[in-house]
């Protein structure tokens, strides 16, 4: 997983700032209404959720988030399905938590990277609030990488996104 420092040389605001203890387990699979479907066998993840120097996180929530999820599969084909269904599920994960009224609009992020990829820029509108999102998931043998990049009344670029995610592939080995 990139380190505080990697990830600053991309997204500056992390500067100085750390990892405080990622979550470990197995990778469950994603059901079509973004539930946590049966384990797959064998698997292993680990979350790292970045955080900038002296806050959580920047009070005007412009400037982005970052998540980035490493999963190690048994085997290529357990790997290819879960970015297969997160494909499948993405509209339905970025909607979560949202209001009924909220409206989700997504354009996919073209790049190349990996044996299997898939990214997706999300823009959801709830109330007065504009969440921009990209989420982008490489698979690169029995090994995916979630990388997301995520701002409130802001947008992250996505060029930046790409970058980091590039990182990722190359640190979750």
């Amino acid at each position: 997983m990139p380190t505080i420092e990697q990830v600053a040389e991309v997204y500056p605001h992390f500067a100085g700032g750390s990892v405080p203890g990622g979550a470990s387990g197995v990778v469950p699979a994603v059901r079509r209404d973004c539930s946590w479907g049966k384990p797959y066998a064998g698997s292993q993840l680990r979350s790292d959720d970045y955080v900038p120097a002296g806050t959580r996180r920047d009070p005007t929530r412009r400037k982005p988030d970052v998540v980035i999820i490493a999963l190690s599969f048994r085997s290529v084909r357990h790997a290819s399905d879960y970015v297969a269904d997160s494909v499948k599920t993405h509209s339905a994960c970025m909607l979560a938590g949202a209001s009924d009224d909220a409206a989700l609009t997504t354009k996919k992020l073209r790049f190349g990277l990996g044996d299997q990829r898939f990214a997706v820029t999300g823009v959801l509108v709830d109330g007065q609030a504009t969440r921009v999102t990209h989420r982008l998931l490489v698979r690169e043998g029995k090994t995916v990488t979630s990388t997301t990049v995520a701002s409130t009344n802001g947008k992250p670029a996505a060029k930046r996104a790409v970058r980091l995610a590039r990182l990722a592939v190359r640190t979750a080995r």
